[in-house]
C-alpha cells in the first residue's frame, strides 16, 4: 500500500512538473510571439519613415526647381550675385520679397540664397543671411557635387528638412537656392499615420536628447523629453504617461545628431500576440487535461481498487473470515478480488473431521494408571 501511495505522488508530481513545462512553453512562445509582432511595428516604421523622407525630399526638390525656373527671381539672384553697378551695394529686398511669396505660395518653412562659395546672401529667417555657409557638410556637398542635395539643419528651436540647388544647374547664376521644410510634429504625425506607431523627432544636444516634435499630445511629448534625459536615446524602453513603449532609434536625414523614435506601446504589441498565442495555450491545455483524465482514471481503476483489496487482505491475515470484496476496476483486480471470495468461502467451510475435533477438544481428559514394568 505504501508503494501505491507513493506512486500517486510520484504520478501527481510528474502532472504538476508537466503544467510547469508547459507554462514555461508558453511563456517563451508568447515572448517570441511579442517580438514579432513588436519587430513588424518597426518595420512598418521604418518603411514610412523612408517613404515619407523620400517624399519630403522630392517635395523639396520640386518646391526648389519652382522657384529657380521663374525668371523674375533668375534675374533678381543674377543682380544680386554679380549685375549690380561698382560701389553700388547689392539690393536684395526684391529677392527676399519674392523668397517670402514663394515661400507661403508653396508651403515652405524657409527659403534662402546663397553665393557661388556658400556665404548667405538673403533668408526669410535669420538662419541663413550673412552666415558663411562654406564649411557646412550640406553646402560643400551641393558645390562638389553641383546637384540637389537634401539633409538635416538645426537651429536653437527647430529641425529643418533641407534642400540646396545649384542655380548653375540651369546656367541661370552661380548662386545656390535652399529651401525648407519644418521637421516637426507634424511631419512625425504623418509618418505615425502610415506606420501606426508613435513618432519623435530628436535632435542630441550637449545637455542631452531634445523632443523637438512627436505624434503624442504636449503632455507626453514633455514627459518623453524628460524619460529621454534620464534614460538616454539609445534606450529599449521608456515609459510615457503610464504607457511602456518598445523604442527604436534610426537616424533622422541621416544626420549623425538627431533621430527619429518609433514608439511601440507594450500593452498593443501584447493584444497583438495574444491571439496568436491562442492556438499554443489551446493545445497545451488539452494535452495537460488529458494527463489529468488518465491520471484520475488509473486512480479509480486501478490505485483504489488495490487499496481496498490489499485493506481486505490485512483484514482477513487478523483472522476475519467474515469479509467480501466488491469486484470493480481494472480487470486483474476485479479478477483478484473474485479470487480473494473464493479464498475466504473456502476458508469460512468445515473440514473433515473438524466436528471430531471439536468434541474430542471439548471432553475432559482421561488418566490412566501406570503399570510400572514387570521384574
Amino acid at each position: 500500500m505504501i508503494a501505491i501511495a507513493a506512486g500517486q505522488r510520484r504520478l501527481w508530481l510528474a502532472i504538476a512538473l508537466l503544467a510547469l513545462a508547459l507554462a514555461a512553453i508558453i511563456g517563451w512562445q508568447y515572448r517570441l510571439t511579442f517580438d514579432a509582432s513588436v519587430a513588424r511595428q518597426r518595420e512598418a516604421g521604418l518603411a514610412a519613415q523612408r517613404l515619407v523622407e523620400q517624399q519630403h525630399r522630392d517635395t523639396l526638390k520640386l518646391r526648389a526647381q519652382t522657384i529657380a525656373g521663374s525668371q523674375a527671381f533668375v534675374g533678381y539672384v543674377a543682380q544680386a550675385l554679380g549685375g549690380a553697378l561698382p560701389g553700388v551695394p547689392v539690393d536684395t529686398t526684391s529677392i527676399l520679397d519674392l523668397l517670402e511669396e514663394r515661400r507661403d505660395q508653396l508651403g515652405l518653412g524657409d527659403a534662402a540664397v546663397l553665393d557661388g562659395q556658400g556665404v548667405g546672401i538673403v533668408s526669410t529667417r535669420a538662419f541663413a543671411a550673412g552666415r558663411d555657409l562654406s564649411v557646412d557638410p550640406l553646402v560643400l556637398r551641393a558645390i562638389e557635387q553641383q546637384a540637389f542635395v537634401a539633409g538635416l539643419w538645426r537651429d536653437d528651436s527647430r529641425l529643418l528638412h533641407v534642400g540646396i540647388l545649384p542655380l548653375s544647374e540651369d546656367g541661370s547664376s552661380e548662386g545656390y537656392l535652399v529651401v525648407a521644410l519644418p521637421v516637426d510634429g507634424a511631419l512625425a504625425r504623418e509618418i505615425a499615420g502610415v506606420s501606426g506607431l508613435g513618432v519623435a523627432t530628436v535632435g542630441l544636444l550637449a545637455d542631452g536628447a531634445r523632443v523637438f516634435g512627436s505624434s503624442l499630445p504636449a503632455a507626453p511629448e514633455r514627459e518623453l523629453s524628460i524619460a529621454l534625459r534620464a534614460a538616454g536615446v539609445e534606450a529599449d524602453r521608456v515609459d510615457v504617461s503610464g504607457t511602456a513603449f518598445e523604442v527604436a532609434a534610426t537616424p533622422l536625414l541621416g544626420a549623425p545628431d538627431a533621430r527619429w523614435l518609433m514608439l511601440a506601446s507594450v500593452d498593443a504589441a501584447r493584444r497583438a500576440a495574444l491571439p496568436q498565442l491562442l492556438p499554443t495555450v489551446l493545445v497545451a491545455f488539452a494535452l495537460w487535461a488529458l494527463c489529468v483524465v488518465l491520471a484520475l482514471r488509473w486512480r479509480s481503476q486501478v490505485v483504489a481498487p488495490a487499496q481496498a483489496l490489499l485493506a481486505l487482505f490485512d483484514r482477513a491475515s487478523g483472522g476475519d473470515m467474515h469479509l467480501h470484496a466488491v469486484p470493480h476496476g481494472a480487470a486483474p483486480l476485479a479478477t483478484l478480488a473474485a479470487a480473494f471470495n473464493v479464498m475466504l468461502q473456502g476458508l469460512r467451510r468445515p473440514m473433515p473431521g473438524d466436528a471430531v475435533r471439536a468434541e474430542n477438544a471439548n471432553q475432559p481428559p482421561t488418566w490412566r494408571a501406570w503399570d510400572p514394568p514387570a521384574n
